[in-house]
């Protein structure tokens, strides 16, 4: 199997699924336009959310942003979007 990335959504891609449905979105987000690749209108705005809650993390400390999502038929979607922390749990066998 490969595993490239999609050019424009950087999601990673196999041989068997070698390309990839993405399409571009508009989002709104306080009056700032941002280009999103996903596969529909909710999977772009929670890849925005992603990218806006990378740095330091405004969704967790915050609680949540509506976003505006338009497809490129010019149809719109508004998303409240929020964010969780997880915790992972990992065991390791010692001597």
């Amino acid at each position: 199997m490969t595993n490239e990335q999609c050019p424009r959504c950087k999601k990673t891609l196999w041989s068997w699924r070698p390309t990839c449905n993405c399409i571009e979105f508009e989002i709104d987000h306080d009056g700032e336009l941002h280009k999103i690749y996903a596969i529909d209108e909710e999977s772009a705005a929670q890849e925005y959310a992603e990218q806006y809650d990378e740095d330091d993390h405004p969704l967790l400390k915050w609680g949540e942003i509506t976003v505006t999502v338009k497809n490129s038929d010019g149809e719109i979607k508004k998303f409240s979007c929020s964010a969780e922390p997880t915790i992972e749990y990992y065991a390791n066998e010692i001597e």
